[in-house]
């Protein structure tokens, strides 16, 4: 689990793990003009509808970033009484250098 000590936990927390570094994406003129990004956004909170509230604006969010959902999960830890949303995004920027190249 990516928190330590889910009991002690009080408060909702966010984790972002990028899950593979930006690869080269659209091509023109033998040069690639875009990253391709995957991300796993978690929330963990002891509260399931503060959860999917969270989880939803986040959804909302990426969505106008231009990052789709491409999986996930939700689940209840009886042990640690914690509820979890993960889900995977995908998604493309510009180069930062774009403007150069």
């Amino acid at each position: 689990m990516s928190i330590r000590n889910q009991k002690s936990m009080t408060e909702t927390h966010i984790i972002i793990d990028p899950l593979d570094p930006p690869k080269p994406g659209d091509y023109a003129d033998d040069k690639w003009l875009t990253d391709d990004y995957l991300f796993q956004i978690d929330v963990w909170s002891k509260g399931m509808e503060e959860r999917d509230l969270i989880a939803n604006k986040i959804q909302h969010i990426m969505w106008k970033m231009n990052f789709r959902q491409v999986g996930g999960m939700d689940e209840y830890d009886n042990d640690y009484e914690i509820f979890r949303d993960a889900r995977r995004y995908r998604g493309k920027a510009y180069r930062k250098d774009f403007n150069t190249l």
